[in-house]
């Protein structure tokens, strides 16, 4: 009898240990998919040692700190979970130490990040940092500290005691009141990705170019005017027919220039600094404006640091400006107008792609380099014709007018996630909400009918309650695909925490 109690002891160890395992690999392949997609390595833009502590000169933001946090907090659980029965401590019949055990997941941790963080100097699109090191290696140790208090005899109590105590179906529907108002924030992640709250202030407004010299663009360009708000599509026509447009106070103008002349250009709103040629001007056509090519263009004199503000605060935006190409077959892409630090740096560009317009917004969900998303629109350049550009955003619908009100192209930006994005932000909504739909159910073991209810709604709710929200506020169609993988992930952080506690309890 004793015997086979072992050997049923020792399989569930052994059931326990590959359980955490998966864990710890799956959390190693979360963080690498989070922190190096698109994974468009490019290993010979760096050739020096100091070109690599150079590149470690980023800031992180709050938002980027706390997702590190929470991104490194299931590797330090799986890890924390998987050195408490590992083959040493089974075979010195003793627990490893504290001290040992969370120097053990420090060390991990900052392996982990450093290796991706290394990594990331190789991508154009990321901005590696000392402190995402710091705050990863944080997230491992509390994910290590979050599997001691779950493994706590003090929490195993506390659970005993929610689960044999009689709760009133009143307190129930209060508990459940607020699992319903949680899951009505769960869009907050998903619009926080799409805003401009990581703008920089202090890159430069650049027409033709980068700072970096190499990313020239061939062709005309008439005016540029920005204003920190979206017109309203029933309104675009004004800006069409209307020369005075944005002339008039009140409407929202944070910059304004007319290429006329030969000399520099000041923003009529005076709140910028004049866009002055890095070069010597070029030819002037009174029907096309001034001409732009990759050894000729504009930058500001100071840095716009009032337009990055001003739009960075309203998360919203309208362009307008006229423009032609001088060659049809333009690469690079090829830079028209951009708020910029560099190739791999912005707030806003505009450029040509061939025969296209390629657009980069800078989001926490596009990243530093506003290119996660592929963002075109085709033909626009597919002759030397001169086109009136106006492109509008509003979180998460980019729209680009092409000379007239009648004639737009619409881009979600929530279509053009990508799946391992999805999958991420998908991973961070609906598993803490299982965790939360686990102990809802414990509460309500005792009372059948309520059970039965919150489990189904529990399970259901979340995944369609933010579908519906991405369908009316984003303007996205319906998809059960989402729909079903929202209650799996629901469903698999809610088992997670109830299968795992009643191992633990079959180890007793």
């Amino acid at each position: 009898m004793k015997k086979s109690m072992n050997s049923k002891i020792y399989a569930s160890k052994k059931v326990l240990i590959l359980f955490d395992l998966i864990i710890i690999i799956g959390s190693i392949c979360v963080v690498l998919i989070a922190t190096l997609h698109p994974f468009d390595f490019n290993f010979h833009k760096i050739s020096s040692p100091s070109q690599i502590l150079s590149n470690f000169n980023n800031v992180s933001f709050f938002k980027d700190q706390i997702n590190n946090l929470l991104l490194f907090m299931p590797f330090g659980f799986g890890l924390a979970s998987f050195l408490e029965k590992n083959k040493i401590q089974n075979k010195h019949k003793d627990k490893i130490q504290i001290f040992w055990k969370i120097l053990i997941i420090t060390l991990l941790s900052a392996a982990l990040s450093s290796t991706v963080e290394v990594l990331q100097i190789f991508i154009p699109s990321r901005t590696p940092t000392p402190a995402d090191i710091m705050n990863n290696t944080i997230g491992g140790i509390l994910g290590s500290i979050s599997f001691s208090l779950w493994n706590s005899p003090i929490l195993t109590s506390a659970l005993a005691k929610i689960e044999n105590n009689r709760h009133s179906p009143k307190a129930i529907a209060i508990l459940f009141s607020f699992y319903i108002l949680a899951i009505f924030l769960i869009y907050s992640p998903w619009k926080e990705g799409l805003n401009f709250s990581n703008w920089e202030n202090d890159y430069p407004l650049i027409v033709g170019n980068e700072t970096s010299k190499d990313r020239g663009w061939n062709g005309y360009i008439a005016n540029l005017n920005l204003l920190d708000k979206a017109i309203p599509q029933q309104e675009i026509s004004k800006i069409f027919n209307d020369k005075q447009f944005f002339e008039k106070p009140g409407n929202s103008t944070v910059a304004r220039y007319d290429f006329i002349g030969e000399g520099s250009y000041p923003d009529k709103t005076g709140k910028t600094s004049n866009l002055v040629w890095q070069g010597s001007p070029q030819e002037i056509n009174p029907k096309k404006g001034i001409l732009i090519n990759t050894n000729n263009w504009l930058q500001t004199e100071k840095k716009a640091s009032y337009i990055n503000q001003r739009i960075s605060n309203t998360s919203e935006l309208t362009l307008s400006t006229i423009i032609s190409t001088a060659n049809t077959q333009q690469l690079g892409p090829a830079r028209i107008i951009s708020l910029s630090g560099g190739t791999g740096h912005r707030n806003l560009t505009l450029a040509q792609d061939g025969s296209s317009l390629h657009l980069r917004l800078r989001t926490p969900m596009t990243g530093e380099n506003g290119s996660e998303l592929k963002l075109n629109v085709p033909s626009i350049f597919a002759n030397t014709n001169t086109h009136h550009l106006v492109i509008t955003y509003s979180e998460p619908l980019l729209k680009v007018y092409v000379d007239k009100a009648e004639r737009f192209y619409l881009l979600n930006l929530l279509d053009f996630i990508s799946t391992e994005q999805k999958l991420f932000y998908y991973t961070i909504t609906f598993i803490p909400l299982g965790f939360c739909l686990a102990l809802l159910t414990v509460i309500a073991k005792r009372k059948i009918q309520f059970y039965w209810i919150l489990l189904f709604t529990g399970l259901l709710l979340p995944s369609l309650i933010l579908e519906v929200i991405l369908v009316r506020e984003g303007g996205k169609s319906l998809s059960w695909k989402y729909i079903i993988f929202g209650i799996f992930l629901t469903a698999s952080g809610m088992f997670f925490l109830r299968i795992r506690k009643m191992m633990i309890n079959s180890e007793v």
